[in-house]
């Protein structure tokens, strides 16, 4: 299963670094959300200061989904039967293209956070609080690659793929966003809040999310 995921992981790398989708797509995209969102709240800093977290996350939110999209649909070319033809483990590919995805998502909400400080006016606030966002956005990324992933394997086969991922996943990313939201207001210069058991709550989603889609990942296949 491991050899697979790394199999799968490098492919999908790989296929990113050289269509670099994410980098001059995506991200622009995720840009010109934050600059709108921006201009619709208007010049007062506080009001910026206090949305910045929240409108940070759902604008991760929006790039996981096209991230996961995309991902699918490298696989949706060649379907179900043509993965199991080429002898990928199912649990391989799940782990692999989540991996993969966390990465490529990770990357660019680095780069929407920075930005961020600078079209809401937050800043940051102590290393502690910084940190411990860093370590809540790690497991949120993770958490909504995962069920991402997951269900679209489960619609692999469907022809209505681009809009029935988005169906099953935004429920599932909603309890995601609002703990990572909560983990980044001390983080973004916002009121203190005890964050630790936020924290606890991306890692237990992230588990749980992680843990169903290595499990069922070989009988949504074999559905497909």
């Amino acid at each position: 299963m491991f050899k697979s995921s790394w199999i799968v992981f490098k492919k999908d790398v790989k296929i990113e670094m050289k269509s670099r989708v994410l980098a001059f797509q995506v991200l622009p995209l995720a840009g010109a959300i934050l600059i709108i969102f921006g201009f619709a709240l208007g010049p007062d800093n506080q009001v910026l200061s206090r949305a910045a977290p929240g409108l940070v996350w759902i604008t991760i939110l929006l790039v996981s989904l096209l991230a996961v999209t995309r991902s699918i649909a490298i696989e949706g070319e060649i379907g179900a039967d043509g993965i199991k033809l080429f002898g990928i483990d199912p649990g391989g590919l799940y782990l692999g293209k989540t991996l993969a995805s966390s990465l490529q998502v990770s990357v660019i909400g680095i780069v929407i956070i920075v930005s961020s400080a600078a079209i809401f006016n937050s800043g940051f606030s102590d290393i502690v609080n910084l940190l411990a966002m860093v370590l809540g956005g790690l497991l949120a990324v993770g958490a909504l690659c995962s069920a991402g992933i997951l269900f679209g394997m489960m619609s692999l086969s469907s022809n209505v793929r681009e809009t029935l991922l988005p169906l099953l996943f935004l429920p599932v990313a909603a309890p995601v966003v609002l703990a990572a939201t909560k983990v980044s207001v001390p983080a973004l210069g916002g009121s203190k809040a005890s964050i630790l058991e936020w924290i606890g709550v991306l890692a237990v989603l992230f588990i749980v999310y992680l843990s169903v889609g290595t499990v069922v990942s070989e009988s949504l296949l074999e559905e497909n």
